[in-house]
């Protein structure tokens, strides 16, 4: 299998199967993966001035972080699945990707529209997720990290991310020196470990606006920033768009 991981971790965040009457968002990108599967025309999305229609002949895979728009030029029974999963497939390149709609997809996706109200719908759910995350590029996906000591620093933030994290902190569990260990981290992950952490909580804080109801004060305390203003800041830097006006699009915007 050449060293491609075809059993990931995945999270389900929600799955969904409804009629679109209004579907027309200029819209950021979002910190998860999408499954799209229209049963008819109608729907259309746009990404790097390519409009994309939805067919019911194709399945679309959407990574994290790809910002696009949607229009609707009919209503359209849609499925969408929105799911998170651990590296490689955790920082892959923006991208949309469209399939053949055949066999495999078609009778999973019958199991979820007979389910999608019980408890039985995550099942087959996560195995769409998991044939959809086999068949992207290799060459799309995050280059796994090889240096133990930059895994065991990574494997670190991730567990400590809502704390304050200096790099010497890092350097001394990669038992390295500091220049050393900065170097190192951002060979091998493209970004200084500062702007890793800061990526980090703020992929963390996008979850939390959108599938959680706390305040966005807590979100900031829980996610490491300092204050509400801070957190704010950094979003919005980074984002485009600050965290209240963020919640309310994503609530209302593409599924």
């Amino acid at each position: 299998m050449s060293g491609r991981f075809f059993n990931p971790e995945i999270n389900l965040l929600c799955c969904e199967y409804l009629t679109l009457q209004y579907w027309e968002y200029v819209r950021m990108a979002a910190p998860f993966w999408r499954i799209y599967h229209n049963d008819n025309p109608g729907a259309e999305i746009t990404w790097q001035e390519r409009r994309i229609k939805l067919s019911p002949d194709s399945i679309f895979l959407i990574a994290p972080e790809t910002a696009m728009n949607s229009f609707l030029q009919a209503p359209s029974r849609h499925l969408y699945i929105h799911f998170t999963a651990q590296c490689p497939y955790d920082l892959p390149a923006p991208g949309i990707y469209k399939f053949p709609f055949t066999s495999p997809e078609r009778d999973i996706i019958e199991q979820i529209k007979k389910s999608i109200k019980s408890d039985r719908m995550g099942l087959p759910a996560l195995a769409l997720a998991t044939l959809m995350l086999a068949r992207v590029p290799t060459e799309s996906l995050e280059t796994p990290i090889s240096d133990k000591r930059i895994l065991k620093t990574v494997k670190y933030i991730k567990e400590h991310y809502r704390e304050k994290i200096p790099n010497d902190r890092l350097a001394n569990i990669a038992a390295m020196n500091t220049n050393a260990f900065i170097r190192l981290f951002s060979q091998h992950t493209g970004i200084p470990p500062q702007q890793y952490i800061t990526e980090y909580r703020l992929r963390q804080a996008c979850l939390r606006l959108q599938y959680s109801d706390d305040s966005i004060d807590e979100i900031a305390e829980h996610t490491g920033f300092c204050n509400r203003f801070y957190f704010t800041k950094q979003f919005t830097r980074h984002r485009k768009i600050g965290p209240a006006r963020f919640r309310i699009m994503a609530r209302a915007g593409i599924e």
